[in-house]
């Protein structure tokens, strides 16, 4: 086996076949390489979008927060929250007003719907005497007329029997 790898025209073969795998082996990787580095272009292309993205929404986003004045966002938010704090306290005392003023119209209402009741009540007692008043009267009136009639018709039988 000495004398086969000795062989001149082996060792040839052997360097050729070395030569082709290490070629086939370097072609393989250069087409890996050339896969990668697509592959890694492709990736930084995303990720260079995604920054500039980022950048944008990052500068939009400071237009949106930044002052164009001298305190801060923080003071200005902070002077927002008192406000709202003090309108909400403002607010709740109208509700309280209005509540004591509803509590008081209430009362008002019920009193008002007393001296109805009583007006009312009066009223019916007006009606109920008038109209018993005037039956009184048209009682007296019957009366006096049959009366008056009586008195008439003696007065006239009196008047015979003195000229007669």
């Amino acid at each position: 086996m000495t004398h086969l790898l000795s062989d001149p025209k082996v060792i040839e073969a052997i360097n050729g076949l070395v030569t082709v795998i290490i070629a086939g082996v370097g072609g393989a990787a250069a087409v890996g390489f050339a896969r990668l580095k697509t592959s890694m272009e492709s990736h930084l292309q995303r990720a260079t979008k995604a920054a500039e993205e980022a950048k944008a929404a990052a500068q939009s986003a400071d237009a949106q927060v930044s002052n164009d004045h001298a305190t801060n966002i923080r003071d200005d938010l902070d002077a927002v929250r008192d406000t709202v704090k003090a309108v909400s306290e403002t607010v709740d005392r109208v509700a309280d007003t209005l509540d004591s003023h509803g509590d008081s119209l209430s009362d008002l209402k019920a009193r008002i719907d007393r001296i109805d009741g009583r007006g009312e009540r009066m009223a019916a007692e007006i009606h109920s005497e008038r109209a018993s008043r005037e039956a009184a009267q048209q009682q007296i009136d019957a009366h006096a007329h049959d009366a008056h009639g009586a008195i008439y018709r003696r007065i006239e039988a009196l008047e015979a029997l003195a000229h007669k």
